[in-house]
């Protein structure tokens, strides 16, 4: 008899657990991601939601303004291992952002020093490739 006891008592309160870990189980998820993308995969995403993303013509005339910019972070690396692309992440052309590829940390590094001096005015993503 104590035995059931014990266990509806210890099922009872796995239950309680569930709960409040779906609770925070959001900003949490959303959390874990992130350390997730930066710390394991070497990523940075914009963060930026869909419908907060600037028109693709925006982004656009960003790179044409900012040709300099882009030539010197293509510059980081051999050639042809970083590139400045323009990235639409919500399965619609309508929003952009711009997308940086790179090929390791040394080169992620390099590039967030140049965009903390001079930063793009639309979102801008790293992506370790």
């Amino acid at each position: 008899m104590r035995a059931v006891r014990t266990r509806w008592v210890l099922l009872a309160a796995g239950v309680v657990v569930l709960a409040a870990g779906v609770v925070v189980a959001g900003p949490a998820r959303r959390t874990a991601h992130r350390l997730f993308e930066n710390v394991v995969m070497d990523n940075v995403p914009s963060g930026v939601a869909c419908p907060d993303l600037p028109p693709r013509h925006v982004v656009e005339q960003v790179l044409a303004d900012r040709a300099g910019l882009v030539a010197q972070i293509t510059a980081v690396g051999s050639p042809g291992e970083v590139d400045v692309l323009i990235d639409t992440p919500c399965n619609s052309d309508d929003h952009a952002e711009i997308l940086i590829v790179y090929p390791g940390h040394a080169q992620r590094q390099r590039i967030e020093a140049i965009l903390r001096t001079d930063p793009f005015p639309v979102p801008v993503t790293l992506r370790d490739v």
